[in-house]
């Protein structure tokens, strides 16, 4: 397993970095193992005072599209701040 599966996930936004609920870190895991998935991805999350909930996960299809058109580093990345 890799080792950052067996620390937990984490995000890094607000000027700090908040680790996901080990619930979601198993999501996240098996969602990566899937082969049909990315490191680009989409996610919507719930965020407490330590800890992110995760809602739901999917493939960016903003950073497919970018890819396919020829971008080699798209990135895309929303996190509401309010």
């Amino acid at each position: 397993m890799p080792r950052r599966a067996e620390n937990g996930y984490v995000i890094y936004t607000q000027g700090r970095l908040i680790k996901f609920d080990k619930k979601s870190n198993l999501k996240i895991r098996d969602f990566l193992q899937k082969d049909d998935s990315t490191l680009n991805v989409t996610i919507d999350v719930v965020i407490n005072e330590n800890s992110l909930i995760l809602v739901a996960i999917k493939n960016s299809v903003a950073v497919a599209v970018a890819k396919e058109r020829g971008a080699s580093n798209a990135v895309h990345c929303e996190i509401p701040t309010a």
